[in-house]
């Protein structure tokens, strides 16, 4: 029996955006489809299972994008997810500040949760890109 305990990676110190692993027993390739994607700022709590296809590749080239350019970059830098319930966009202005928005579309009650975190260029920036690299490498979560 495969290990079913949760990993994650968490983004940011002004608000967070946690991902999570729950589990690939479903996934014979053992490649990582979904995630939890989970917003904390004062006063918001959203969380959404989003999907991908490719390993994450555009999640982690969002990631590796900012920290290889930690000095500063011109304008933003973005991330969609493929059925567009999450996006991120980064800019820089001596912090990185990241705005996000998780959606959901289904149900009854579809909704959208909005958002801005700040994490430090350098060694956070890293860390952080290196943490979601690490998580969504693994082959067993």
């Amino acid at each position: 029996m495969e290990d079913e305990a949760m990993h994650e990676a968490t983004v940011g110190h002004q608000g967070k955006l946690n991902f999570r692993i729950e589990s690939t027993l479903s996934n014979p390739s053992l490649t990582i489809e979904d995630l939890i994607v989970t917003a904390e700022l004062p006063g918001l709590l959203a969380a959404k299972r989003v999907w991908d296809f490719d390993g994450w590749s555009g999640l982690l080239s969002f990631f590796d994008e900012l920290a290889r350019n930690w000095r500063g970059w011109d304008g933003e830098i973005t991330f969609a997810s493929i059925e567009g319930d999450l996006r991120l966009t980064a800019k820089h202005d001596g912090h990185v500040g990241i705005t996000f928005e998780l959606k959901e579309f289904a149900g009854p009650t579809p909704w959208r949760a909005q958002g801005e975190l700040a994490i430090d260029p350098g060694e956070e920036l890293k860390t952080a890109a290196e943490s979601l690299r690490d998580l969504l490498t693994s082959t067993k979560p």
